[in-house]
C-alpha cells in the first residue's frame, strides 16, 4: 500500500478515535464517572490493549460496541505504525482496498473473516 493511501486510513482512523474519545468521556462525565474515562485516557495514552477490560465496568456496559470500536481503531494505526497494515494477520495476503475503504479496521480479508466467524458461531452455538 502507498504512503499516500496510508496516510488517508490513518487520518480516517484519527477521526473515529477521536469521535469515540469523546463519546465515551461525555457519557462516563455525564455519569460522575470521570475517573474511569482518566482510566481509559491512561490506557488509550499507551496503547495498552486492556482498555477492552473497562469494558466489564457497569459504567460501560451500555458502551461495549463504542469501547470495541476504540480497541479496533487503535490496533489498526498501531498496525499503520508498523507497516503490517492491509496485510491479513491470519494469512498474510493483502486486504483489498475496496475492504479496508468499506472497514478501515479490518484485520483479516474476506475469506479470513468468514471462516473466523464460522468458528466463532461454531463455538458460541456448542457453549
Amino acid at each position: 500500500m502507498d504512503r499516500a493511501s496510508l496516510s488517508n486510513f490513518d487520518a480516517r482512523l484519527a477521526q473515529n478515535e477521536a469521535a469515540l474519545v469523546r463519546l465515551l468521556q461525555d457519557h462516563l462525565q455525564a455519569n460522575g464517572q470521570q475517573g474511569l474515562f482518566d482510566q481509559l485516557n491512561q490506557y488509550h495514552a499507551t496503547g495498552d490493549d486492556r482498555v477492552a477490560d473497562l469494558a466489564g465496568e457497569t459504567a460501560l456496559a451500555l458502551h461495549r460496541h463504542e469501547l470495541q470500536s476504540l480497541v479496533d481503531v487503535l490496533a489498526a494505526r498501531r498496525r499503520i505504525a508498523a507497516g503490517s497494515y492491509g496485510t491479513c494477520t491470519q494469512c498474510g495476503e493483502e486486504i483489498p482496498a475496496a475492504r479496508l475503504m468499506a472497514y478501515p479496521t479490518a484485520k483479516r480479508c474476506i475469506d479470513c473473516q468468514r471462516r473466523h466467524e464460522a468458528a466463532s458461531a461454531t463455538t458460541h452455538a456448542s457453549l
